[in-house]
């Protein structure tokens, strides 16, 4: 390990997770082996040279719109209330139902409402293998479409992803990686739940359980955080905790 390698070294209880910054690559090594380094070699990189988004009350990263079933009536003025005209989003991403697919027909009309309303940069939609894949790509050719794995509910341990870039460690240090930044609509007819996820936004350094972790900078866990008896925590075992 050379000392010019952009290198980041984030330490947990027993574990460390070393971070190459140009590569993105993530290796775990065991605290005890940090001692058999060479004392001239320089574990942490200096991040001076990387720009941390610059994010303002008027900006968010992205909005997340989870269908269940569209409206009847497929008039989506009524959401209009939960949308600030100052609020800007890099990305509106559109989750339809893994089962009971909605019409392609239907679809249009709401990214139509949503183009015409809210003002954002992009949008993405997801769908499952219960669409008709070639037809959809062809019908929102303009747009990122993705296909998704059907949710797996069962009881197995939790895994968040891990992204080992610059701007991950720069927001992690003081924001919850998945929450930083982000609104969620949850979307069945007419019942309608906006969850801002400022209150969720709690650093991983700040939840048991992860505050010790050697990933706590690089995690993107989906969870929503609870407080309990002044502290806060995940209601799930994450994989990594079982891993310590």
């Amino acid at each position: 390990m050379k000392t010019e390698d952009s290198i980041y070294i984030v330490k947990g209880k027993s574990k460390s997770a070393l971070i190459n910054l140009e590569t993105r690559e993530i290796r775990t090594l065991a605290n005890t082996q940090l001692k058999q380094l060479a004392d001239n070699t320089d574990l942490t990189a200096s991040l001076a040279r990387y720009i941390p988004p610059q994010l303002d009350i008027y900006q968010k990263e992205i909005l997340d719109i989870k269908l269940q079933q569209l409206p009847q009536s497929q008039n989506f003025n009524f959401l209009s209330q939960y949308f600030n005209d100052d609020i800007a989003y890099f990305n509106v991403r559109i989750f339809c139902p893994e089962k009971n697919p909605i019409a392609l027909d239907s679809l249009q009309t709401l990214v139509t409402w949503i183009n015409n309303n809210i003002f954002q940069f992009g949008i993405v939609i997801f769908i499952s293998d219960a669409y008709p894949l070639e037809k959809f790509y062809k019908y929102f050719a303009r747009y990122r479409v993705f296909n998704r794995e059907s949710s797996n509910a069962n009881n197995t341990p939790y895994q968040p992803m891990l992204y080992g870039s610059p701007n991950a460690i720069f927001i992690s240090q003081k924001n919850n990686l998945y929450h930083y930044s982000r609104d969620t609509l949850l979307l069945d007819k007419d019942k309608v739940q906006f969850i801002d996820h400022d209150q969720f936004n709690i650093p991983k350094s700040n939840i048991e359980g992860c505050k010790d972790c050697a990933f706590r900078l690089t995690c993107f866990d989906l969870r929503e955080v609870q407080q309990r008896d002044g502290k806060y925590h995940y209601d799930t075992t994450c994989l990594y905790e079982l891993d310590h």
